[in-house]
């Protein structure tokens, strides 16, 4: 024991009074963290952990040094310390870096996929590619316009005051709700959800000619490869039951009610990330409520009263129509991609890297509810991405009593196990959990040669 604490001893002095050495241990500890987290070998995690936390000790020995060095009138050993601070910060962002870097290109975790054995007699179908899409590829005129509404965005006129008189949003109180969410369950243009306990609808856009969602409802430039000086974002919610996104947006939205009439779109630059001028509207009523984000290079905001007007006429139409109100949805007022005749169907898509997947499908539940998607290895039934799956693909999707109306359901899903060109069959199935509190059930099922997102 008298040993050990006279070698422990030994070590923090020449620690301690050392120029060099809390600089090569510290680096010496980040060559083996990077050595313990490139492989994928369970075992070594915890280590590479163990020596996160060293690293952390480490550049805190430094300091310590230097401060013991300065005090001690020690100044080149101090100053050398002081100065390895930063030095060994910068290898170690380039050190994990590296390890970023390397993992996107390494194998998987896990080799999902790696031994299974496709049978010759297994009926399955490969994803589409992103331009074989459709012989009549969708369009959204309206959407064209929104985007469009950009590009006169060249001078800061300086007015943001916009009419928020819509009193049609009031009519979807009480009954009519179920009249609203009918609508926008069946629309193509309308992608309705539930987050966190709350249902909303966020617009879809026509992307490679086909209505297609996107993350969390929001739509850049990028997404329709405009890839030029123009710089745009946008998101529109509909919530039937009152605002939802509202909290995170909170302490720069504009907050309004149709009884306002006129208002001033509050329009600031977010310094944090110099993405632009950004506007969050959010416009309540006695029923349903409307959510537009704008962001662009310019302080007028075109697109929040364009998506108004085009809103007030959609909500108008369906109010006013008799078909609207007899059957409870009018197919005439949705995108021709609403609502097919035939039996229900279910393809897949490739989307962007391997392992990210469109899910489209027409189906028909009979009654009001949700549809989500189960996905599994379809020789030995291993689910795959079950703890992120049905979040994900949960869509609350049209219906109605005549059996061979089919209405739109889409998804984008990503399948984590496997990897790149690693390929197995997987059984998609599409469930559907209605409204009345009754059992799930399966509506369609289909597999399909997939790969893994590599990660």
């Amino acid at each position: 024991m008298n040993d050990m604490r006279h070698r422990l001893k030994s070590f923090l002095k020449l620690y301690f009074n050392s120029r060099w050495v809390p600089t090569l241990t510290t680096l010496a500890t980040f060559a083996a963290f990077v050595i313990t987290a490139l492989p994928r070998w369970k075992p070594l995690t915890s280590v590479s952990i163990a020596l996160f936390i060293v690293i952390g000790l480490s550049f805190l020995g430094m300091l310590v040094a230097a401060l013991w060095n300065l005090g001690h009138r020690r100044w080149g050993n101090g100053v050398a310390n002081l100065l390895a601070v930063p030095l060994c910060g910068i290898v170690g962002f380039f050190a994990v870096g590296f390890i970023v870097f390397a993992s996107m290109f390494g194998p998987s975790e896990d080799g999902f996929g790696k031994d299974i054995v496709i049978p010759p007699d297994m009926k399955l179908e490969i994803p589409l590619g992103p331009q074989a899409i459709t012989n009549r590829p969708a369009s959204d005129t309206e959407g064209m316009a929104l985007i469009d509404s950009f590009s006169t965005n060249h001078a800061d006129h300086g007015s943001n005051d916009i009419s928020v008189d819509i009193p049609v949003l009031d009519e979807f109180a009480g009954q009519n709700r179920a009249l609203l969410l009918r609508h926008l369950a069946s629309s193509a243009k309308w992608f309705v959800t539930k987050e966190r306990g709350k249902i909303y609808a966020y617009r879809r856009c026509v992307i490679n000619g086909r209505w297609q969602n996107s993350l969390n409802g929001f739509y850049s430039a990028s997404t329709f490869d405009m890839w030029g000086n123009q710089r745009f974002q946008f998101r529109i919610i509909i919530g039937p039951d009152g605002p939802v996104m509202s909290h995170p947006w909170r302490a720069k939205a504009t907050v309004a009610n149709i009884s306002n009439r006129v208002i001033r779109v509050v329009a600031a630059e977010d310094k944090r990330f110099s993405q632009g001028i950004e506007s969050y509207l959010v416009l309540g009523s006695k029923g349903a409520a409307l959510e537009i984000f704008e962001q662009s290079q310019s302080h007028d905001r075109p697109f929040t009263p364009l998506t108004l007007q085009q809103i007030d006429r959609e909500l108008k139409a369906v109010v006013s129509s008799p078909v609207a109100q007899q059957r409870g949805f009018d197919p005439s007022l949705m995108p021709p991609e609403s609502v097919k005749s035939g039996d229900s169907e279910i393809h897949i898509e490739n989307g962007m890297q391997g392992g990210i997947y469109f899910v489209h499908a027409y189906l028909n539940p009979g009654e009001p509810g949700f549809a989500y998607l189960k996905v599994f290895e379809a020789t030995r039934n291993t689910p795959l991405s079950a703890s992120r799956l049905p979040e994900r693909s949960t869509e609350y999707v049209g219906w109605s009593e005549t059996p061979g109306e089919q209405f739109l359901y889409s998804s984008e899903i990503t399948v984590y196990e496997g990897d790149w060109g690693v390929y197995y069959p997987a059984r998609f199935e599409l469930w559907f959990v209605p409204d009345s509190g009754k059992p799930e059930r399966k509506l369609i099922e289909k597999i399909f040669k997939i790969e893994g997102w590599q990660r």
